[in-house]
């Protein structure tokens, strides 16, 4: 049999590992949307402390210091939250793992990450932002909650009732949409389903496409593209390492001029925390489907459907031996898809949460990671 893909077999073994994985998803996806234990506590819990906060914090100015203390603290440390005590226990355990490829060569810890990081350095970033930004994708709905109520209270209490100085307020207030329209550009990205790759995929084929109209055309699309690299790098770094100064004048505002006591802070902070979490279940379960959804599809197809078309039609040719070119393509794309893969975390069965992350095994295998990531020059 060659192991290079010219022979019949190797293409219908191929078959039989794109299956498995499409199996494996399909078990994945019964899993994620069976009910789940403790949602609907979840949501009468959340909403029941949303209406006990929302005229707590009407009737005292000092409870919304300390609503905006807690939520700029979770949102630092929102993805530290992911390495809680946790338990998989009602999660993927009964999920059958992914069939190896027969044909891909044996696991090698000699040489793959070096290969990752000479060759593949575009690919090895977008796993690392991949693994980050895929965290704060299901917090969307948790901080346009929280700094929702914090942004419409803190323009209430600064310039209707003149309670606190517009100067500072006003600084909380920028944060506040700059995180907001943060979070919007990671909705657009779509981290998960490898959102940074196809923008640069398009980002290349429009600088191609100008470069053959002329230099007027590259300039101007080459411009575009800058202003929007600057614009979404601008946003990211204002909303990643600006809040821990707005969080520090918030905690010096509260102690000079608050009713401080740290107690209510804590109980604030908690408060705080299982609102976030409540509606981070919610939305990372929502991302969890309609990304292995769109797994499925693409695997089905873009990648079995070509498959068995290129198997049929070299099962009738006189030589047996599949289009290499079209067979080099269809195994770019599945590993492509199948390098990343779900990783659920819960609070021992309650409140589960998941993760993409990559498939180490791939990844450790450096003629499948020749496959993934930006395509091949």
């Amino acid at each position: 049999m060659d192991p290079s893909g010219r022979d019949l077999g190797t293409a219908q073994s191929f078959r039989e590992v794109v299956k498995e994985e499409i199996a494996r998803l399909e078990a994945s996806l019964s899993q994620i949307t069976k009910p789940r234990k403790g949602f609907i506590v979840g949501y009468i819990v959340a909403i029941a402390l949303l209406a006990i906060a929302i005229p707590l914090i009407y009737y005292r100015p000092n409870a919304l210091l300390m609503w905006l203390i807690a939520a700029f603290f979770l949102y630092m440390f929102s993805y530290v939250v992911f390495f809680l005590p946790t338990s998989r226990r009602a999660g993927q355990k009964k999920v059958r793992k992914a069939k190896k490829d027969p044909n891909a060569p044996k696991k090698s810890f000699k040489g793959p990450l070096q290969y990752l990081f000479k060759k593949k350095r575009r690919f090895a970033f977008e796993m690392g932002t991949t693994m980050f930004l895929v965290g704060m994708v299901p917090l969307t709905l948790s901080f346009y909650i929280i700094f929702g109520i914090g942004l419409v209270f803190t323009i209430y209490f600064t310039f209707i009732q003149d309670v606190f100085p517009q100067s500072e307020a006003s600084w909380v207030i920028v944060q506040i949409l700059v995180i907001m329209v943060y979070f919007v550009l990671i909705l657009l990205v779509t981290p998960q389903s490898q959102g940074f790759t196809k923008i640069s995929r398009s980002f290349r084929r429009r600088i191609t496409a100008a470069r053959s109209k002329g230099r007027v055309a590259l300039t101007i699309v080459l411009a575009i593209i800058g202003l929007i690299v600057a614009v979404i790098s601008i946003v990211g770094i204002v909303s990643i390492l600006v809040p821990g100064t707005t969080f520090s004048k918030l905690v010096t505002y509260f102690t000079e001029n608050g009713d401080y006591n740290l107690g209510l802070l804590l109980l604030a902070l908690i408060l705080v925390f299982i609102i976030m979490r409540h509606f981070q279940a919610v939305g990372s379960r929502r991302m969890a489907k309609n990304l292995v959804r769109y797994k499925l599809m693409e695997l089905k197809e873009d990648v079995l459907g070509p498959l068995d078309g290129m198997i049929a039609q070299a099962t009738a040719s006189q030589d047996k031996v599949p289009d290499e070119a079209k067979f080099e393509k269809l195994k770019e794309k599945y590993y492509e898809n199948a390098i990343y893969q779900l990783f659920e975390s819960n609070f021992f069965g309650y409140s589960p949460i998941y993760l993409v992350v990559p498939r180490m095994d791939y990844v450790l295998d450096e003629k499948i990671l020749f496959y993934a990531g930006n395509p091949k020059k």
